[in-house]
């Protein structure tokens, strides 16, 4: 089942959030979301490596996540 959102609150009811971007040793942000079609949405997220930690020296990432429904 997909997130619910809490219709008086406006806010994602946590039990149901699901993991789109794991976290890998860097900073998340400038995140954007299309939808495609009504089946289809596409998320993008950038990521930012600070010049010390586990990734020292590796390039930023440009992540892309597909949502489609379950089949």
């Amino acid at each position: 089942m997909p997130g619910q959102v809490d219709p008086s609150t406006l806010r994602v009811i946590r039990a149901t959030e699901r993991i789109l971007v794991w976290e890998n040793q860097a900073t998340l942000g400038n995140s954007g979301i299309c939808r495609i079609s009504h089946d289809e949405t596409s998320v993008t997220c950038g990521e930012g490596l600070l010049g010390l930690g586990k990734r020292n020296g590796q390039l930023n990432k440009l992540l892309f996540v597909k949502i489609m429904p379950d089949k």
